[in-house]
């Protein structure tokens, strides 16, 4: 069985490659009964309200929304820098 990152891919990439994604977005993915990982969408640019699904699942990883976006505003300043 293909592990979900050797799934995942950026649409036109060969298999293996990394997404284009970088500091913050959201993978949807669903499990079936096998247990196998299906990647559903790639999004980007999520909703960055405090109660939208990619804060939610912050949350329940540990960060609050101010970690959120603190930690999304340092990223974009390192690399202006």
């Amino acid at each position: 069985m293909m592990t979900p990152r050797k799934r995942f891919r950026t649409p036109g990439s060969p298999p293996g490659a990394p997404s284009a994604l970088r500091d913050y977005g959201r993978i949807d993915m669903r499990l079936n009964k096998k247990g196998e990982v299906y990647v559903i969408e790639a999004n980007p640019n999520p909703w960055l309200s405090s109660v939208a699904e990619f804060t939610m699942a912050a949350k329940k990883a540990g960060y609050s929304y101010t970690d959120v976006i603190e930690k999304l505003v340092g990223l974009a300043q390192a690399r202006s820098l």
